[in-house]
This record gives C-alpha cells, sequence and structure tokens, in this order.
C-alpha cells in the first residue's frame, strides 16, 4: 500500500539511499477472548483431518485464538541489537500519526481486541521477525481454505501450521527481491503489480496502521470496508480443483459461501506475515506505487507536472508510470535515471532490512515514516510454501453461529467431492510406443554398440565396489565401525571417478591450462554412502573462451557418461551422476545434449525456473579462476558479479556454506591449494554484517549456517525437538545432517584443519573447545547415524527421503504416492489429448517418479526385524540419539547466543549404546 504525497515525499528518497548506506557502513482474532489452542497432529485420512480441523474451527467460533503450537520456538535470527519498538509501536508512538488514526477511523477503538492481538504477536516475535499487513475481502477466504483442506489431505506427511494461508493457488517460483528487481525492470522498464506482476507480489503496511490517511493505500482500510480489486471467479476455484483432477460440480457452492461470509460482517479479512529478519531482503523491498523500487529519481519523473491533489494524483500517476515504463524499456542503460536505477538496485538501495532497523529505533527522525510500503514476492520456494519458515495469522469479525455454518458447509463440500473422485472409475489408454523398422534399428544398434562396452564395464565396476563394502556392512550392521567403512568408501569412489575424468580428457582432448577438479559434501568429508551424487567444480589457472568452450565439453562429455549409469533423478535413479542441480559446471541434460543455443532458449522459456525440465545443469559459476573462487567469500561478492543470472546470484549467495567442505579430486593440485590460501585473505577478512556474536567473515559463515540449522528442526513437530520419533523419517536429511551440520560449523569455526567429522570432534576435544563427553557423544551419534544412512541406501539401492515408522507412516506415503500417480496419469492423458508436448513431458516425469516411490515403498515396511527402521533401532532412537540430538539443539542455541563455552560440559545425560 502506498501513498504519493508529493509534498515531502521526494525528499525521503535522497535520505533514504544514506539511511541504507549509513546501516552498512557504520484470531485468526474472531473476540475479545485469547485462549491459546495447540495445533492439531497429522491428518491420516479425510475423516480424521476434519477431526482434527472441527476443533480448531469450533475455537475460532467460539472467539478462540488460534495460534503456533505451545512450544516456544527460537528466533528465526538473533537480533544484532533489541529494537526500542515493534513496527506497529513505533509508528504509533508518533502524535501525528494519533491525531490521524482518530481523524480517518474515529470508531477505530471497538477493534481494540484485534489491534491488541496484532500488537501482541509483534512483541512475541520481535527479536526475530519482522512484520507485514494485508487485508482483503471475505470472499477469498472460501479458495482459501478449499486449497488448504485439499493441501492437507493430499499430503498427510507434510508438516502444515494451522494459520498458514495460501495466498495464491499455483506454484510459481521467483528468484530473490534484488535478482527479480533487475530481471523484470530490464524485461519490462517498471514493476506493475496490476499487470504483469499481480500474481507475484504482495502489497504491504510495514505497520497496522501504514499510510494511515491515504484510504488507497491503508491496510485498515481494506479491513473495515470492502474495496476488492478483484473478485473470485470460477476459473479460481477449477485451477484449484484440476491439481486433483476433481470434479466442479459443486462449485456453485463455494460461491454461496463467499454470499455467506459477505454478508455476515461488513469488515473484511486482515492478515499478518511474519518473515525472518536475516531472509527478509531476499522475498520484500521498499515500494511505491504499483510497487515500483521507491527510487527518488524515478519519481519525480513521474510526479513531475502532477497535480498535489490525492483524488487527481491517483488518476494521473499511473498512465505517467505507463509512458516511462515504456521509455526505459525501450532506452535501458542509455537513460540515466534508469541507469542510476539499476544502479541503486544492486547497492541494495531498498533494502526493508535497513530500513526498519531505523524505524523500530529512531521513528521520529523519519519525517516520511507514513509514506512507504513493501512489495512480498509470491514464490512456492518460501511465502506459497506451507513448510517456510514465515508465520501468518488471519483476523476476522465474522459472527460465530456463522463461522459455525461456512466450516460445517466447507467441510461436507470438501468431503463430497474427494469421495467424488475416490468412487471414479479409472480407465487410461496405454502409452503409444512406436516400434522401429529395421534400418532404424540398425543405426541404433550401431551407436549403442559403440558405448555399450563402456557402460557395461563402468556399471559392473561400480557394482563391485559397493558389493565389497556392502559385504563389509553386513558383517556387523548397526554395530559396525560406519564412519571407518564409508571413508574406505569414498576412497574407493574417488579413484573410481578420478579414472572417468581421466579417460574424459583424453577424449576431448589435452585441457588448454592447468587445471583442479574439486569436489563437495559428503566425499570431502571422507563420508560417502554406497550411493552418491558428484558435487564438483573446476579451478582454472587462467580463463578466456576458448577454455571456458574445452571445459564446456569436458563437463558434457562426463555428464553424459555418468547418465549412461542409469541412476539419475530422470530416469528414476537416485545414484552417482554429477549433480543435477547446480552444485558441478554448467552443462546439459541428457535429452537436450544435442540442442542448438536456439532450442535451448526455446526449451529454457518453455520450461521457466522447473529446475527439474530445464535443459541446463550445473552453473558456470563453478568454473574459474583461484582468485575467482576465492572472491564469491567476500562480503557483498553478489554485489560485485558482471553479467550474472538471478539464479547464478543465488548459487553465489549461498556457495560459502559449500565451500566448508572442499578437497582436491584431480588434476593440478597446486592450483587447488592457490585457491585455499587466496580464500583465508576473505575468510580472515571483515564479516558482511556487523554483530557481537562473530569477529570475521569464517565465523559469520559458521555461525549463519548454525542458524539455519537451528531453524530448520527447531519446530513443534520436528523429532529433534521432540526428542522423539513421529510416523515417519528421513534417516540423512533429519537423523545424519544436523549433527554433521553442527560439527562441520565448529570445525570451519575453528578451523581446525579437518573435515571429517569424527575428526573435527576430536580436534575440537584437542584444543579444549569442546569436552571429552560431548566428543565422545557426537563421535557415536555420527557413527550410528551413519549406519542407518547405510542400512538404509543397501535396503532400497539408491539414496532417497522419508520412510515409515509406523503403520500410520506406512500408509500415509502409499495413499500419498498413489494420489500422486493417480493424478499424474489422469494429467498424462490429457496432455495427450491436447497434444500439450510441455504438459506431456512434464506429466511422464511425474507417472515416473511417482511409480518408483511406489516400489520403494514395498521395501519400508515397518514393525519388522529386518525394516530399515527395525523395532530394536526404534528403541534406541527414541532412548538415546534423539534425546542426545535434542540435547546437542539446545546446546547449539547457547552457542548461537554467545555462550562460547556451551560445548564444554560434561553432564550430557545419555544413557552409553
Amino acid at each position: 500500500m502506498n501513498n504519493i504525497k508529493q509534498t515531502n515525499a521526494t525528499r525521503w528518497y535522497a535520505r533514504l539511499g544514506l539511511i541504507v548506506f549509513l546501516f552498512f557502513a557504520a484470531f485468526t482474532a474472531q473476540s475479545a477472548q485469547k485462549k491459546i489452542v495447540t495445533k492439531p497432529k497429522s491428518y491420516p485420512t479425510l475423516a480424521d483431518a476434519y477431526k482434527a480441523l472441527a476443533k480448531e474451527q469450533a475455537n475460532q467460533a467460539a472467539g478462540i485464538v488460534a495460534d503456533v503450537p505451545g512450544k516456544k520456538t527460537a528466533p528465526a535470527a538473533k537480533p544484532q541489537q533489541v529494537a526500542k519498538y515493534t513496527q506497529t509501536e513505533a509508528l504509533m508512538s508518533l502524535p501525528f500519526i494519533q491525531d490521524l488514526i482518530k481523524k480517518n477511523y474515529p470508531n477505530y477503538l471497538k477493534y481494540s481486541n484485534i489491534i491488541d492481538a496484532c500488537k501482541a504477536r509483534e512483541k512475541q516475535f520481535k527479536d526475530g521477525y519482522y512484520v507485514f499487513y494485508h487485508a482483503y475481502d471475505n470472499q477469498w477466504r472460501v479458495p482459501q481454505d478449499l486449497y488448504k483442506q485439499l493441501y492437507v489431505y493430499y499430503h498427510p506427511t507434510a508438516d502444515i501450521p494451522d494459520t498458514f494461508t495460501f495466498l495464491r493457488f499455483i506454484e510459481q517460483s521467483t528468484p530473490k527481491a534484488q535478482a527479480f528487481l533487475i530481471e523484470e525492470i530490464k524485461k519490462y522498464g517498471l514493476i506493475n503489480d496490476n499487470d504483469p506482476h499481480r500474481m507475484l507480489l504482495l502489497s504491504t503496511n510495514l505497520a497496522l496502521f501504514g499510510n494511515v490517511g491515504y484510504a488507497n493505500e491503508c491496510t485498515w482500510t481494506y479491513f473495515i470496508e470492502s474495496t476488492s480489486h478483484a473478485d473470485v471467479n470460477r476459473e479460481i476455484y477449477e485451477r484449484i480443483l484440476d491439481t486433483y483432477s476433481l470434479t466442479y460440480q459443486y462449485i456453485s457452492e463455494f460461491t454461496k459461501l463467499e454470499k455467506l461470509l459477505e454478508k455476515a460482517s461488513k469488515e473484511q479479512t486482515l492478515l499478518q506475515v511474519f518473515i525472518p529478519i536475516n531472509r527478509v531482503d531476499e522475498v520484500a523491498y521498499l515500494s511505491w506505487v504499483r510497487g515500483i523500487p521507491a527510487h527518488e529519481k524515478t519519481i519525480d519523473l513521474v510526479l513531475k507536472g502532477i497535480p498535489t491533489k490525492q483524488e487527481e494524483l491517483f488518476r494521473k500517476v499511473a498512465p505517467a508510470l505507463d509512458k516511462l515504463g515504456q521509455i526505459y524499456q525501450a532506452q535501458q542503460e542509455k537513460h540515466p535515471i534508469f541507469k542510476d536505477l539499476m544502479e541503486s538496485i544492486k547497492k541494495g538501495a531498498f533494502s526493508v532490512n535497513a530500513f526498519l532497523k531505523i524505524y523500530r529505533n529512531t521513528p521520529e527522525k523519519l519525517e516520511e515514516i507514513n509514506d512507504f510500503s513493501a512489495r512480498l514476492l509470491l514464490s512456492k520456494d518460501y511465502l506459497l510454501s506451507p513448510l517456510a519458515d514465515v508465520k501468518m495469522y488471519r483476523y476476522v469479525t465474522t459472527p460465530s453461529p456463522t463461522l459455525k455454518e461456512y466450516y460445517a458447509t466447507l467441510n461436507d463440500l470438501v468431503n463430497k467431492i474427494v469421495k467424488e473422485k475416490e468412487e471414479r472409475p479409472v480407465t487410461v489408454e496405454p502409452l503409444e510406443v512406436k516400434p522401429l523398422n529395421k534400418a532404424e534399428l540398425e543405426k541404433k544398434f550401431g551407436e549403442v554398440a559403440a558405448v555399450y562396452g563402456e557402460v557395461s564395464k563402468d556399471r559392473q565396476e561400480l557394482q563391485t565396489l559397493r558389493d565389497t563394502y556392502i559385504k563389509e556392512y553386513s558383517q556387523k550392521g548397526m554395530q559396525g565401525n560406519c564412519m571407518q567403512i564409508t571413508g574406505k568408501i569414498t576412497q574407493a569412489t574417488m579413484t573410481y571417478i578420478n579414472k572417468r575424468i581421466a579417460e574424459t580428457v583424453k577424449k576431448v582432448g589435452p585441457a588448454p591450462t592447468k587445471f583442479s577438479v574439486f569436489t563437495m559434501g559428503s566425499m570431502a568429508r571422507d563420508e560417502s554412502g554406497f550411493y552418491t551424487d558428484l558435487e564438483i567444480g573446476i579451478l582454472v589457472a587462467k580463463k578466456d573462451p576458448a577454455i571456458l568452450t574445452y571445459f564446456r565439453k569436458f563437463s558434457q562429455e562426463l555428464a553424459d557418461r555418468f547418465f549412461k549409469l542409469g541412476e539419475h533423478p530422470d530416469v528414476g535413479g537416485k545414484g552417482l551422476r554429477v549433480d543435477e542441480e547446480d552444485n558441478a559446471p554448467d552443462h546439459l541434460r541428457w535429452y537436450a545434449r544435442y540442442a542448438s543455443p536456439e532450442e535451448i532458449a526455446l526449451l529454457s522459456k518453455t520450461f521457466g525456473p522447473d529446475t527439474s525440465k530445464s535443459p541446463q545443469e550445473g552453473s558456470r559459476i563453478f568454473v574459474a579462476t583461484p582468485q575467482e573462487f576465492a572472491r564469491y567469500l567476500e562480503p557483498n561478492a553478489v554485489k560485485n558479479l558482471v553479467g550474472a543470472t538471478g539464479r547464478e546470484q543465488d548459487i553465489v549467495s549461498g556457495i560459502s556454506a559449500l565451500v566448508r567442505n572442499m578437497r582436491h579430486l584431480y588434476g593440478d593440485k597446486a592450483l587447488f591449494d592457490q585457491y585455499m590460501k587466496e580464500r583465508e585473505v576473505y575468510l580472515k577478512g571483515p564479516s558482511q554484517t556487523k554483530s557481537s556474536h562473530y569477529t570475521n567473515r569464517r565465523e559469520e559463515i559458521a555461525y549463519q549456517s548454525l542458524e539455519g540449522d537451528v531453524r530448520k528442526h527447531d519446530k513443534a513437530d520436528s523429532p529433534i525437538t521432540l526428542g522423539k520419533l513421529g510416523d515417519t523419517i528421513d534417516p540423512k536429511r533429519k537423523l545424519y545432517r544436523f549433527p554433521e551440520q553442527v560439527l562441520t560449523n565448529l570445525g570451519f569455526w575453528y578451523n581446525v584443519g579437518v573435515q571429517n567429522t569424527v575428526q573435527i570432534a576430536d580436534k575440537l576435544v584437542a584444543t579444549k573447545h569442546m569436552s571429552p563427553e560431548w566428543g565422545n557423544a557426537l563421535k557415536d551419534l555420527m557413527n550410528f547415524t551413519m549406519c542407518l544412512r547405510l542400512r538404509k541406501q543397501m535396503t532400497l539401492g539408491k539414496q532417497g527421503f522419508a520412510i515409515p515408522v509406523t503403520q500410520k507412516g506406512y500408509n500415509d506415503l502409499k495413499r500419498e504416492f498413489t494420489n500422486d500417480l493417480d493424478m499424474a496419469t489422469r494429467n498424462l492423458a490429457s496432455a495427450k489429448n491436447k497434444k500439450d508436448q510441455k504438459a506431456i513431458t512434464q506429466a511422464e516425469d511425474d507417472v515416473l517418479h511417482a511409480q518408483v516411490s511406489i516400489k520403494d515403498l514395498d521395501n519400508m515396511i515397518p514393525g519388522k526385524a529386518d525394516s530399515i527402521i527395525s523395532p530394536e533401532i526404534i528403541k534406541l532412537l527414541n532412548t538415546k540419539y534423539l534425546p542426545l540430538e535434542k540435547k546437542l539443539l539446545g546446546t547449539v542455541q547457547k552457542f548461537l547466543a554467545g555462550d562460547k563455552n556451551a560445548f564444554l560440559g560434561t553432564d550430557i545425560g545419555i544413557p552409553a549404546r
């Protein structure tokens, strides 16, 4: 919500750049009652889902404020200093704001229960989160609630907060805020949150009464009366129902529910969104009208010659923005103000974090504090994900009887549409397979024969390697020294890979410069399992177009060779392959390896941000000189990139976490050693942000990574927080990863000189940063979780994810995968009928993955002695290892709070194995 106050407004934009520079340099509320409702647990069946939701809905109807689970979680980010005010307190502390509120909303105190609830939540989350306010018409609650209930039913194992609200009903991705602004402004000239950016942006105020006095821009106005810019239409319901292949039969009933809510109260729906302080600049930016960045010179151009009267101002500013956007789009950097805008974005001039640091401490110094808003990016990777570390609360005044009727009717309708699907007969035409004629067969045979010997040899040698260590593991199983075994697996796998790299160099030809292939992740730690991916990068002595062309060809050949092993996710595998995401030199996916540049561009446009379908894998970032790759660690490295895409900027932003685990794999080791020396300049240098918790860049990287681990696991339903198992568990991501990351980060913080987690524990004990008790406990934990990882891989023949612990967990996964297969099969039939090649490709991939998931599940039946998680292992996890991880979580939180002696404790309180 923005206002366009011309007098004084432009003076603020000049100050904004200075403020940012100085900063970086130096209940759902239904009534007055406030009882707390704890979060319902998982929903195994539709009946159970509604039984759990019914309690929440009944409480809402009775005027009870729905809240997050009873346990208080740690802040997402420790504040660099404790803010004096919450955002709403800051704004309302100013006398002129108080006067404006009384003048424009004389009856505002009649909503004191809602105002007080909003303030209380701001205070509760003040130290770790920023808050944003948005309001919308009540009719939109119907598709929101419908989509959420369907999501809960079809994703029974997902941990969905009760208060989460879906703000869009499609999956869409966006880059981070800075990259988004750069890319979209280059493309369109300016941002326009009406079109084309309506679906991507949410307009918000920075406080409950932000922009008070400007009716079109203040959230409170949109709350107390209907001022919707868009109505719910049939297409929205169809889109939601199509997501799960459900009938349209009851759409008219949903529109009746809209009318029910509309008539029940003249007040609309108020939304309160909390975003972690250390994530806010990834998903938000300071904005002006229609979502353009709050750029002084651009705003001056728009306002030039426009009357100061508000009603004329709003009417005339839109065409002025349209015209200026066309000029910017055509002239780009040739236009001096466009160039200044782009430079301002790259410098972080529209940082919400920087602005709110001032806002929450000295609001009286901001003369135009009432003139600003923020836009939030709506992406499936964050604000559209119920699994993200964001908190949302809706506030309404709908009477209790209406709420009871609304929820009862909605539940009944959802029951009907789900039941209709489950009773619907499934008839799917078999996939058409066209046989090859003789000439084609002979040609294909010749092509296959040329590589068959190589592929067969590669597969046999890899299987022999695995069989050797599977046999060694099987001798003692969960009682063995699995960290020692995985060290042997790693060395043998590196030898296997080095041989293929050498043969690839021979095939491609001598490299035009010296180079070092390095590896990251588990291989760098000597902790690879039987099945692992290959995260690699290449350091080169120098870079020029010819060198880059050579290594693109080299990377392609290497990726193709490993793809032929048949363990890539594209063919249903999860084994040895060059990393299919970002952590490898850039190369093309198997299906696109012969595509022309024009075809690659077309495919990239067709599949958009969906990296699982994109023709490209890896990134240009991972071919660099030692000096260049070291510079990625300097503070604000992203701002110094030239010609980087938004995706590449994201990779560089996260590269500091990757390079905690690195080792030379093949080639000129001197280059790798040079990189390790070069990077120390940045790691010993100043941190990116000032904090009393760390003194240099190395410590900052470790600290922020530990913070992220705490956010990830400190959740009410997390087995680490609970200290016991739930219905499903991912041995790698939930059990092994947390202690591994803690040891990796502590080893990196103290620069102990080793990367294997067991060796790190020994070094920390030797240097008196950790007590022997903690060291031994963590070594035992790492060995146990590694044994469990190997047991899982041995059983499934691949890497994997969550596995069932209980029969309920098995049933939930079976239902989820069966629904996925049903939906994918229907989508495939529909796509073939429409002859939509993009949709066919997507559906074929979805069918394959659902089939593989169901097949894998057959090997995960719980409750037996030979189950991956056997009854004996369950007992050990619940009585020893998960209580230890819970203790570890608390100790990490103490460390982050400033207690550097947190790991010197001797009373671990965990029984011996």
